[in-house]
């Protein structure tokens, strides 16, 4: 059975911020993601962690700024 889309944009979330972080190449990842999140799809997931995680994060502005970008791309498609 494949992952509802919800299931997938979060994965890709996810794969990009690792992919950044490692400096590794993200245009593919992030086209990805802009493609899924193109979609209908409502989150429950929290971002709890991933906020707070990076105020204290000891990461470059630009790679900060790209996951904070992400996040707020993402986040549109939560629950209130």
């Amino acid at each position: 059975m494949p992952l509802e889309v919800k299931d997938r944009a979060i994965g890709k979330y996810l794969e990009c911020i690792t992919k950044k972080l490692l400096d590794m190449d993200v245009s593919d990842c992030t086209a990805d993601l802009d493609e899924l999140l193109s979609q209908d799809f409502t989150l429950t997931w929290s971002f709890d962690e991933i906020d707070s995680w990076l105020k204290e994060a000891d990461i470059s502005d630009d790679k900060k700024a790209f996951i904070i970008r992400l996040t707020e791309q993402i986040k549109k498609h939560k629950t209130q």
